[in-house]
């Protein structure tokens, strides 16, 4: 280097000395240190166990931030489930809108959600909630995942004998208390609860424990049986030191803070030639969603569907990007057909009629129940009801429609599967006023006249009426309320008065006109509540009528009474598809899915007495 700057002009060489002295002079360069990370208070309470702190921090910053409010109030939620405080976690939940969350605040959400039902003894509901793939979690989510989980799977693998012996231990502790024996029991199926008092009710320190949920679980949407199974329970075991009045209250409660559906999406007809069964459902949903306490009431989103049968499917689509948690609907049996070809299963569906197919509701994944008001289940539940009063022999008059060909062969079918015969059958134009033809030929009154005639030739007048056939224990009539007026009366004109007559519910007009219905006096119906003169529905359906127009019609009074049954039972629907033994007190029937797929519904029935109905 210094021969280098020798060869330099001096000058260059003195600048380039002076700028190196300079140089290694200078003091070092400082250090550039990043600005510190503030610390969240709330995340630090949270991290240290402190989590009622952590969640009212994050309560207290949502309600400063509403922008940020919907992921501050999910942090919040899991912070409740941590200090135990789990009706306040469920409160926050029930309360967000999913569609406001980021994808990781939405999955701490669900594991929220997830261990709430685990801790209810929703099985089912906490499966379907931990089903995504983990490796689409959040990774500080995926141990806490994990972990749920793991739990479920213990459960899966026996929760009856899970719960059992958590009772068992639970029992023996000197502070027992019941509602903690209820709580373990509540959330099994009525067939595992019955196992479970069959194999462990002669240990008398667990018998009345099982005995109370096995007696009442059936019943436990049923207010009324739901107290009287307890009241008889509290007889067989009046030394236990829990009141029947304490078992009921508790119950009650429990229902409470069972998870229900936040938003639900309802698929209705858009077209005009089904705008009436659409608004009467629609009123219907409406009257019971006005009926629930303002802190209970589901989101709902109305779809308007075109006839083609893919809408349905777009709707189905949409509802599972708005966060829908049920979908109720649609009507149209194709477009039900529709839906229940979609692969995969993540959002439970109430379906309002059945397929084309009833096979294709179970080879549909998810959670899938459908109801429909066929007249078809009527004639069936007829055919039940006169067999077991004895009858064996029938006639069956049908209206020659579509409509009366398939319910009188509902009938005809049950009838002789329950070892009945049937002796006669005609059909009738749906217009006709004079049955009086088809009546002599199937009461055998035709061959009486004849045999009559036959001996007058013979040996002159005699004094002498014809005679309708005595093996007969019963007419079906396959119609509506203007062939029933017609036929009754014509029935005990001929001597037939004593034989009794079925029918469907379709003989029944809700408008009632005691005076033309005394033309239907006798006539026994399977009939749902709802069109019960004297059932605690009466009310209801009166106030209904005076708010709604067209429900004097039958088919839309029924619809009406429907779309009140959907919105109340979907609270329940996913304990319904777990259990078959538990029905909901409808409306429209008593409502249970004994198949695991198809509603069924259990009808009272009744009889014209003085043309009004009364229930026997």
């Amino acid at each position: 280097a210094l021969c280098i700057m020798s060869s330099m002009p001096s000058r260059t060489a003195l600048t380039i000395l002076l700028l190196a002295t300079l140089v290694a002079c200078a003091p070092p360069a400082p250090v550039m240190r990043p600005d510190p990370v503030p610390v969240d208070p709330a995340q630090a309470a949270f991290d240290a166990g402190q989590y009622r702190d952590a969640a009212e921090a994050w309560e207290a910053r949502a309600e400063a931030d509403p922008e940020q409010s919907p992921a501050l109030l999910a942090q919040a939620a899991e912070a409740w489930l941590r200090a135990g405080e789990t009706d306040r976690a469920a409160a926050l939940s029930q309360a967000l809108t999913v569609t406001a969350l980021a994808p990781a605040d939405r999955q701490r959400l669900d594991l929220v959600e997830a261990e709430l039902a685990l801790d209810a003894g929703e099985l089912t509901r906490a499966g379907r909630l931990l089903t995504r793939d983990r490796e689409d979690l959040d990774p500080a989510l995926k141990a806490w995942f994990d972990q749920l989980s793991s739990e479920l799977d213990r459960r899966l693998a026996d929760p009856a004998a899970e719960a059992y012996r958590a009772l068992a231990r639970a029992v023996r502790e000197p502070d027992f208390e019941p509602e903690l024996a209820l709580a373990r029991l509540v959330g099994l199926p009525t067939r595992s609860l019955v196992a479970l008092y069959e194999q462990h009710g002669d240990d008398p320190a667990t018998a009345p424990w099982l005995d109370l949920m096995a007696a009442s679980r059936i019943h436990l949407l049923d207010d009324e049986r739901l107290a009287q199974s307890i009241v008889d329970w509290s007889l067989r075991h009046p030394g236990v030191g829990y009141s029947a009045v304490e078992a009921l209250e508790w119950l009650i409660l429990w229902r409470q803070t069972v998870a229900r559906p936040q938003r639900v999406s309802i698929l209705l007809p858009g077209t005009q030639a089904l705008a009436r069964p659409a608004q009467a459902l629609r009123d219907g949903l409406l009257s019971a969603w006005l009926a629930l306490p303002t802190d209970r009431r589901p989101v709902l989103h109305f779809d308007y569907l075109s006839e083609d049968a893919d809408a349905a499917i777009s709707a189905w689509f949409t509802a599972r990007e708005q966060g829908s948690e049920l979908m109720i609907g649609p009507i149209d049996r194709p477009q039900v057909d529709a839906l229940l070809t979609l692969p995969e299963a993540g959002l439970p569906m109430l379906l309002l009629n059945l397929p084309t197919e009833r096979e294709a509701l179970f080879r549909a994944p998810g959670q899938i129940a459908a109801i429909g008001l066929l007249p078809e289940d009527e004639a069936e539940l007829a055919a039940i009801h006169a067999l077991v009063s004895g009858h064996r022999r029938a006639v069956v008059m049908i209206q020659n429609t579509g409509w009366g060909r398939r319910v009188a062969d509902a009938f005809i079918e049950a009838f002789r599967l329950g070892g009945g015969e049937i002796v006669g059958q005609a059909e009738y134009p749906a217009q006709e006023v004079d049955h009086s033809p088809r009546i002599t030929t199937l009461l055998d009154l035709d061959r009486s006249e004849q045999r009559i005639a036959r001996l007058t030739r013979l040996i002159g007048e005699l004094e002498s009426e014809p005679r309708r056939r005595t093996d007969l224990d019963l007419v079906f009539l396959a119609g509506r309320a203007a062939d029933a007026r017609q036929i009754k009366p014509q029935l005990r004109f001929f001597d037939a008065d004593d034989v009794p007559v079925y029918a469907t519910s379709h003989v029944v007009l809700t408008n009632e006109d005691r005076r033309r219905d005394r033309d239907l006096d006798g006539v026994i119906v399977p009939v749902a509540p709802w069109l019960l003169p004297d059932s605690s529905a009466a009310t209801q359906r009166a106030a209904a009528e005076a708010g709604f127009s067209g429900l004097d019609n039958f088919t839309l009074s029924m619809l009406h009474a429907l779309g009140r049954d959907a919105l109340a039972m979907s609270a329940w629907l996913e304990l319904m598809l777990a259990d078959p033994a538990l029905y909901y007190p409808g409306l429209s029937g008593r409502l249970r899915i004994a198949d695991g797929r198809v509603i069924e519904r259990d009808l009272p029935f009744a009889r014209f007495v003085n043309g009004r109905l009364v229930e026997f």
